[in-house]
Order: structure tokens, then C-alpha cells, then sequence
């Protein structure tokens, strides 16, 4: 009798469909859906979403991202158009009755590029965030309490710098201090320099550095000093323009390395990358200084370099790494650090080098418990960052290389959520939600898919923060939905796997879900964010007759009431089986030969509601003998199945399914099953 007793390999490609002898088809499916390959080996069934809030205008789409201060101070932020939007405790902040909002300058035109990909990255220090956009000034967001948001603009102090002017042109200064008028003797500046950097080495020979506040002409500028006070005297061909303006871009990825706040990937300049002094950053500015006034470098001044590229080579985002900061670009990845191994990097000694050639989509990469996780370039494929001994150097594993299909629409964001099982989710352009149980160290590489219940729905962000009792991570979502006949888009968060320590009643296994919880009642209201909308109810732990939502309500069937209840978008989980594969000797196959499954045994844990039999033929419910009528008690079900007699015929594949749209959890432990296979 051959068993499955893993689960945790996820869906295989069909291009390994011939790969009967690679260890971990085992341990794979042909199809995960709604279910979670856990590191143990089980295959359960994922939680449902629930209902928290529609976002402010569901006919533009928006984004998410995680504001985590601590693990009892962690917020959601809804990123829409021109605002931003707060979560905390599973509810939107709220004063008065109306949400707390921050205006911000990120407009719809500008927040998102052609292929849906969120135009801001993002890196928090305490109760700052930093957020940079390529269309935008660097800005930082704080919180003073949940209430009390502000956004403002970053001030950058002192650099970053183009090199020293190496032409004949001259810059001088109208006065010393204060306000100046800047004249240059060839043209040199543009309207849109206002807020440009300028930094001048005075006829003293000491540096100080100005801030372009108006233009005149191309060879003419008002700034103001915001150095040491100048010394008077004749033009000079010492100076050297700011790299980040609107006439050069700003820079497009961020990322905290050693104390340092780095930047990079300026239109202008898109390979180069420059990180703050030591210590350089706050709520209020970063500080870029490269030199003391004399023209001194220390070792805690910034640093700035550019990736060692022969061609043109956007920097796309940065991630801190234990080897390096590590800097994703459209066609390599480098690492860049000091020259020593452990040495905490300076303006003298940083380098950065090449380790990868797969090329990156302007995606943020996320953080695993290993290291470092991005987007190819394609947004086809993800790669984790690992460390090769053999190498002595970092190299990219592929994370696709089993499961090509399951990127196969593009990924357009991704998070990573720890607890209570290590899972990459990204969300591809088709809106279909996947994920990877993700144990490198266990060798624990599985991919899932999960399809979002209801009409039309689809996953446009996701981002994962600390639960509010620190238990877990809550995965959230936005939710693009068609209600009623009308698109609407929803904040709503995943619950958890249903675990032995939560209540059946609790359970209700329906998405989009919204729970009446008090007194005994038969009508559930305020479910207009469900109006017209076929839904799957449980109640008080027993399931329920499917209803329609009428004016924001639903009245339950004969006569019944109840204290707890789920309402919500069914959806179903499924598995489906490889190939059958066995083998009588080395030499011996069963691929290709007629075979004929007699009977099965499912074994399962916390279970109730299941149809099997062969994925191209109606499956058959199985009768778990709880009686599973609406108004009957139902418990979940642990052990194995009697022998469930396999409705199909003899075929060739000998593949099975599993599956339900029950309101009920759902995991497999393992599947055994007889088959006779032809000589």
C-alpha cells in the first residue's frame, strides 16, 4: 500500500511530471490550493479572511504596507490616492467616527507603474519610517500615537555630491552668509534645481554647502548657506552639485546597513548608491557629509560609490545582509561592504561586487529568517540570497525551480510572515494569492496557491505584522471584489490555521468574513459589504444553508438562532495528487502503465467536510457518520477514514483528489491507497 506522508514539497511543475525519481516528489502534489504545506509534513487548510474595512475609493487601486514599532505597537497602512490610512487591532483608527488620514504627495498617476508595481519603498527606525519614491523627495513618517501621524519631507544635509567640477567654470558668491546670489560663468543650472544641494570650497580653501531656494537663469541661482559662513573673494572652479533633484530624480530604494542610512537609484545617476554618516539619520534630516571643512575624509563619513557595471544598471532596491549590503539591480546583484570580512564599512574601504547576474524587478525584497528573498527581473522567478561556503561569496538559489507554473502571471508584491509557519506570499497579476513554506535550513521548500472566495476576486497587496497578543503574524490583504455587480476593494486580514487550541465555533471557514458575536439571534445585520451575495454561514459551530444577502442582512432557515456566527465567501481547498509512482525494483516503473486504485485511506486531523476521487470525474462526498445536516452537532474528525472504495476507472495516471467548500477546517496527514498496476 503506498503512502504520502508529506505534503510540504508544494505543487511540482508538469516539467517535472517525469521526474518520478527526484527525492521530494514525494513529498509534492500536482495541485495546493488553499492549503498550507506545513514544515512537519501536513497539508491543512489555510484560515479564512476577515472583513476589517473597505479602502477609501474602491475604484483606484492601493497598496499596503507594515509600520511595526514593536510587536504590541504594530500598524497597518492602507496607501492610496494622495493619502495614507492606519490599522491597528484589526480595525481601522478611528477619532470621532472618522478615519485618521495623512495627505501625502503620492498621486495615483505616480504610485503605481505600468505593471502594478507600488512606486515607494520603504525602511523604519523606531516610530520613523522612510519612504522613498523615484518621483519623489525622500519623506519620513511619524507617529507620536495612534492618532497623530505626520508626513513630511526628509531635509538632506550636506550631500550627496557629484564629484568636484573638473571643467573651467566658475561659481561665485554673492555674499557669505545667509542668503547669496550664486553666479555661474558658463549656463549650469535649471528651473527645476530649486532644493539642489551646492557644495563650495571658498577662495579660504574650506568647504561649506548652500541650498538652491530660486532660480533666475542658467547661470544664476539665489541660495542659501547653510554651511560654515564663506570668506569673500573670487570665483572658483571648486565646487560640486547635489545628486538628487527634480532635475536629476530622487532615489528609488532604501534600506538601513551599519548605522547608516543608504539611498540609491537617482534617474540621473541609477547605478549609484550613497549612504548618510554614522548615525546621520533622524525624524527630521539625513546627513550626507562627505568631507570635515578642510576637505578631510573620517571614517564616519558618508560613503557613495556606484555598483561596478558595464552598462546601464538601475539600482532596484537594498537589503541588509549579514555578508554586505546587498544591492538588487535590473540585470545583477552586487554586495557591497568593506574589503576585511566583519570591518564596518567606510569611505575608504567600501566595495561592491558582483555575485549575481539574475537581475531585479523593483520589487522590495523581503527578509526571511535566512537572509534575503527578491524578485527576478521578470518577476517570473524568486531567489533567496544565500551564503556558499564552498564559494566563500553569496550566490541566488532559485525558489521556482520546481514550481515555474506558479509565477507564471507575475509577481507584483510580496511579504514574509514568521509565525506560525514560515511562508513567502506574493501576489501575482492575475490577483491569485501564493506562497511558500519557506525552511531552508529543513530543506522545506513548498508552494501553494491560494484562490480568494467570491466573484471576481483578487489580491492586489499584502504585508504581515505582529498579531496583537504577539502570538503570531497576521497576514493582510486587500482584496479586490465585484459586489452586487459593483467592484469594490476591501482591507481584510488572514486568520490563522485552525489549531487544537481554538473552539470548532470559532472556526467558519469562509472569506471575507464578518462574525455576529452576543446574544441568541436568527438575523445577522450589517453585512452590506456582502449585499446580493450568495454566502456560507456557520453557526455556533454547526454549518448552515447557503443564503442571500438582502438589505445588509440574512434571517437564518427554519427557525434557527444563534450566538456565534460566520458569514462570509466560501472557498474551496483541494489536493490533487501526482502521478502514481511505484516501483518493484530499480529498473521498474509504473509510469505509463494501466492502473486501477481499489480503495483509500485518508488520514486527517481536526477534519470535517471532504469529497474525493479522480480529477476528471465527479468526486463523492464522504460521509464522516456526524450527520452533517445544519441542525445536527458536528465534531471534527481525527484518525484515519475506513477504506473509501475509489469511484474512478482504471487509467494510466492514477492521480487523486481531495477536496471541499465546507465551512470546516481541513488537514491531511497522510494518504494511503491500494493499487493494482498492470504488468
Amino acid at each position: 500500500m503506498p503512502i504520502q506522508t508529506s505534503f510540504n514539497a508544494g505543487e511540482f511543475s508538469d516539467l517535472l511530471d517525469g521526474a518520478v525519481d527526484l527525492q521530494k516528489r514525494a513529498f509534492s502534489v500536482k495541485t495546493l490550493k488553499n492549503m498550507i504545506g506545513l514544515k512537519q509534513g501536513p497539508a491543512v487548510r489555510r484560515g479564512p479572511t476577515i472583513f476589517v474595512k473597505e479602502v477609501k475609493d474602491s475604484a483606484k487601486r492601493t497598496a499596503l504596507t507594515k509600520f511595526e514599532f514593536s510587536d504590541s505597537q504594530s500598524y497597518t497602512i492602507e496607501i492610496g490616492d494622495s493619502y495614507f490610512r492606519f490599522y491597528k487591532e484589526y480595525a481601522q483608527i478611528e477619532s470621532g467616527g472618522a478615519a485618521i488620514e495623512v495627505a501625502t504627495p503620492y498621486t495615483q498617476a505616480n504610485l503605481f507603474d505600468s505593471n502594478n508595481l507600488l512606486q515607494l519603498q520603504f525602511a523604519q527606525s523606531g516610530d520613523v519610517l522612510y519612504i522613498v519614491s523615484p518621483n519623489y523627495r525622500p519623506h519620513v513618517l511619524t507617529r507620536t500615537s495612534d492618532i497623530s501621524w505626520t508626513l513630511s519631507e526628509i531635509d538632506i544635509e550636506d550631500g550627496p555630491y557629484l564629484p568636484i567640477n573638473s571643467t573651467s567654470v566658475t561659481f561665485a558668491l554673492s555674499g557669505t552668509t545667509g542668503s547669496v546670489t550664486v553666479t555661474a560663468s558658463s549656463a549650469t543650472f535649471a528651473s527645476t534645481d530649486v532644493g539642489r544641494l551646492i557644495r563650495f570650497k571658498d577662495p579660504a580653501n574650506n568647504w561649506t554647502w548652500l541650498e538652491i531656494t530660486a532660480y533666475t537663469s542658467a547661470t544664476q541661482v539665489t541660495a542659501l548657506i547653510r554651511g560654515a559662513n564663506a570668506s569673500l573673494g573670487t570665483a572658483t572652479v571648486n565646487w560640486r552639485l547635489g545628486v538628487w533633484s527634480d532635475t536629476t530624480g530622487w532615489p528609488r530604494a532604501i534600506s538601513f546597513f551599519q548605522d547608516r542610512l543608504a539611498l540609491a537609484g537617482n534617474a540621473a545617476y541609477p547605478d549609484r548608491y550613497d549612504l548618510t554618516k554614522t548615525g546621520g539619520y533622524s525624524s527630521t534630516d539625513l546627513i550626507f557629509q562627505p568631507t570635515n571643512a578642510a576637505g578631510t575624509v573620517a571614517d564616519d563619513n558618508a560613503i557613495t560609490g556606484s555598483v561596478p557595471s558595464g552598462q546601464v544598471n538601475p539600482i532596484q532596491w537594498l537589503a541588509s545582509d549579514l555578508r554586505g549590503l546587498v544591492a538588487g539591480t535590473s540585470k545583477e546583484e552586487f554586495v557591497i561592504r568593506a574589503n576585511s570580512l566583519g570591518d564596518s564599512i567606510t569611505p575608504s574601504n567600501a566595495t561592491a561586487s558582483l555575485f549575481s547576474g539574475v537581475g531585479s524587478a523593483y520589487i522590495q525584497p523581503v527578509r526571511t529568517v535566512q537572509g534575503t528573498t527578491f524578485c527576478q527581473s521578470a518577476r517570473r522567478r524568486l531567489f533567496d540570497v544565500i551564503y556558499s561556503f564552498e564559494q566563500d561569496s553569496l550566490r541566488p538559489q532559485d525558489l521556482t525551480l520546481a514550481a515555474e507554473h506558479i509565477t507564471r502571471n507575475q509577481v507584483v508584491s510580496m511579504t514574509y510572515q514568521q509565525e506560525p509557519v514560515n511562508v513567502i506570499w506574493a501576489v501575482r497579476g492575475d490577483g491569485v494569492l501564493i506562497g511558500m513554506t519557506h525552511y531552508p535550513d529543513q530543506e522545506v521548500y513548498g508552494w501553494h496557491r491560494h484562490v480568494i472566495g467570491g466573484v471576481n476576486a483578487q489580491v492586489e497587496a499584502v504585508t504581515s505584522i505582529p498579531a496583537p497578543n504577539g502570538s503570531r503574524d497576521d497576514l493582510w490583504l486587500i482584496v479586490k471584489r465585484t459586489i452586487n455587480g459593483t467592484t469594490k476593494r476591501y482591507v481584510e486580514y488572514m486568520e490563522r490555521y485552525y489549531e487544537d487550541d481554538m473552539d470548532v465555533m470559532d472556526a467558519g471557514q469562509v472569506d471575507c468574513r464578518h462574525t455576529y458575536n452576543g446574544v441568541s439571534t436568527s438575523v445577522v445585520t450589517g453585512l452590506s459589504a456582502l449585499e446580493g451575495e450568495t454566502v456560507k454561514i456557520m453557526v455556533d459551530g454547526r454549518s448552515h444553508p447557503d443564503l442571500v444577502v438582502s438589505g445588509g442582512q440574512i434571517t437564518l432557515a427554519n427557525n434557527r438562532s444563534g450566538e456565534i456566527i460566520h458569514v462570509g465567501l466560501g472557498y474551496e481547498w483541494q489536493v490533487i495528487t501526482q502521478r502514481h509512482e511505484s516501483k518493484s525494483n530499480s529498473y521498474d516503473t509504473a509510469q505509463g502503465k494501466t492502473k486501477r486504485i481499489s480503495n483509500v485511506t485518508v488520514r486527517l486531523l481536526n477534519t470535517l467536510g471532504m469529497s474525493y476521487g479522480d480529477p476528471t470525474k465527479t468526486l463523492v462526498e464522504h460521509d464522516f457518520e456526524q450527520g452533517q445536516v445544519y441542525d445536527t452537532n458536528e465534531s471534527l474528525f481525527s484518525g484515519d477514514t475506513k477504506k473509501l472504495v475509489w469511484p474512478g476507472v482504471s487509467d494510466t495516471d492514477g492521480q487523486m483528489e481531495f477536496s471541499s467548500d465546507s465551512v470546516f477546517p481541513a488537514c491531511i496527514i497522510a494518504i494511503m491507497s491500494e493499487v493494482k498496476v498492470q504488468a
